[in-house]
């Protein structure tokens, strides 16, 4: 094993795995139980604490993210616009070069690649750290190009670590990431309030 971590994950693995063969409503949810308790395990609690200070005092926020990564990101945007949070998603690769290059130290971009070598992504990220802006990477691999180019990044699990390559979702992991900071961000009562107040505006329920 590479890790205690991922010795930990493949020992829980093994003592949770069914005797008898699975269909397939029952492998998906094993699947989803098995990456969401591995990502548990690799998050470091304080470092996702350090990406909420860093998007609550960034001027705007960006995230990068091509094919599925790409539909993560503007999931997130979408998230956080609601919390009255300056952000935009970016997945055409032309688009997060032009971008990067008019960042700034007062803004935070975030790049999202489970492999960390999607270049289209660390390319625009190395660019947005050249002018001075705080990068944060998500992804599952150390030591890749992505890491090389961010100021701070969090780890989640690929699907070979549950033991099924084969699996659809590929961003799981990184959605279950993206939760935590979510349900951190709302922590603070001028964003929950903000929700809220695009809530009414949806919903109609703003008392007259």
């Amino acid at each position: 094993f590479s890790s205690f971590v991922d010795f930990k994950i493949n020992l829980n693995r093994e003592a949770a795995k069914p005797h008898d063969e699975m269909n397939v409503f029952a492998q998906t949810q094993h699947i989803y139980n098995e990456m969401i308790s591995a990502t548990a395990e690799m998050i470091q609690p304080e470092l996702v604490q350090q990406v909420v200070r860093q998007i609550v005092k960034a001027r705007r926020v960006y995230v990068y993210g091509i094919g599925s990564s790409g539909l993560s990101a503007l999931e997130f945007k979408y998230r956080l616009m609601r919390m009255n949070i300056t952000i935009d998603a970016i997945s055409d690769s032309h688009m997060m070069r032009m971008n990067a290059a008019l960042t700034d130290e007062h803004d935070v971009v975030i790049g999202l690649s489970n492999s960390g070598h999607t270049d289209e992504v660390t390319t625009a990220l190395a660019i947005a750290r050249s002018h001075g802006a705080y990068i944060i990477g998500i992804t599952n691999f150390d030591h890749t190009p992505l890491t090389e180019t961010t100021d701070l990044c969090l780890f989640t699990p690929g699907l070979q670590r549950v033991g099924d390559v084969q699996f659809v979702n590929s961003q799981l992991a990184i959605i279950y990431v993206l939760d935590m900071i979510s349900m951190l961000l709302l922590e603070d009562q001028q964003m929950q309030a903000a929700r809220q107040q695009t809530l009414d505006a949806l919903y109609g329920t703003e008392k007259e």
